[in-house]
């Protein structure tokens, strides 16, 4: 049996993070407000950052935790500094990209 390497695992968590923020941000955070959460604060049979606001916002800073490395990486496939605090690394990426196509 080979080993799973822990970085490889990371991986993988972290990108099953980013997909259920897919989901979670375009089907059960649209529309959401105080009201949607307090409505939904004492039903045990929904999940506990579509009910609660405190765990929503960490969950959004684990997404955002999770995305900085891809962020990075692809930074730094494009040849831009990540610390440039300007613009994001993924809308450089895309401009750069833009720029390219047009030539």
């Amino acid at each position: 049996a080979s080993k799973y390497p822990i970085e490889l695992a990371q991986r993988h968590y972290q990108l099953g993070v980013l997909d259920w923020a897919r989901m979670v941000f375009s089907v059960f955070f649209k529309g959401a407000s105080v009201s949607t959460f307090a409505a939904r604060a004492s039903n045990p049979n929904v999940g506990f950052v579509y009910r609660d606001v405190e765990a929503s916002i960490e969950f959004v800073r684990r997404v955002d935790r999770c995305l900085a490395p891809f962020e990075r990486q692809l930074a730094m496939a494009a040849g831009i500094s990540a610390n440039d605090s300007r613009t994001s690394p993924t809308e450089l990426a895309r401009s750069r990209s833009r720029s390219r196509g047009s030539r």
